[in-house]
């Protein structure tokens, strides 16, 4: 294998990835968020203005929208994530331990990492409900959104800058990391930035879309 075209450092999204979006779908966080404003009294007039403030500083996310109104209002950002994830119906997410032994067995033979536009706290209900583990017998990092405010919002995934960062984190290249996500856009910005990529495919299991793809990166050895 040759060092240059198989990766060293695997990059995982979670919704999308780790569960089909079927079992958790959008329009369950747009509920919940209107839920949460309606929880704590704040108005459709202060959720525009601050959508407009977040478009116009160029920020994406339910988080950077959150973390928006929290600047018109005064609200404690936690707090109000908080709320919001009390808000989310997680019924529908299944158990899939055979995800789980599938994961442990490449982390150890290629290092993995969870890398979200979704909260921890979201994350860490994820992986309870569909690997039963907690954040003590998590055996995969995790980096979310929270991990990524950069003095003003939070870095999506969508802006090729946090890419770059988390490779400087794990000490890899982009050329050495391969971003598995199931958003063609947030693939591309991968791939512009340098990173290898796979397109998931819900319809199908994750464990053989990554072989496959590992499989072609050894053939252009």
């Amino acid at each position: 294998m040759g060092e240059k075209t198989v990766p060293k450092l695997i990059l995982l999204d979670c919704d999308g990835v780790l569960y089909p979006t079927e079992q958790l779908p959008f329009r369950c966080f747009m509920t919940a968020l209107q839920k949460t404003w309606d929880l704590l009294h704040v108005s459709p007039q202060t959720v525009q203005t601050a959508k407009e403030k977040r478009n116009a500083a160029d920020y994406t996310g339910i988080y950077n929208h959150i973390l928006f109104v929290c600047r018109e209002t005064q609200l404690d950002f936690n707090r109000v994530t908080d709320v919001f994830l009390q808000q989310v119906d997680y019924g529908g997410l299944k158990p899939n331990p055979t995800l789980k032994k599938q994961l442990e067995d490449l982390n150890r033979k290629i290092p993995c990492c969870i890398v979200t536009n979704n909260h921890k706290k979201h994350l860490n209900t994820v992986l309870n409900r569909v690997f039963g583990i907690t954040s003590e017998t998590n055996f995969l990092p995790q980096i979310d959104i929270s991990d990524r405010f950069d003095g003003t919002g939070f870095l999506s995934k969508k802006n090729p800058t946090c890419f770059l960062k988390i490779c400087r984190r794990f000490n890899v290249t982009p050329q050495q990391t391969l971003c598995a996500d199931d958003t063609p856009t947030i693939l591309k910005i991968a791939k512009r930035t340098g990173l290898k990529t796979l397109l998931v495919h819900q319809c199908l299991p994750l464990y053989p879309q990554i072989g496959a793809c590992l499989a072609k990166l050894r053939q252009k050895d």
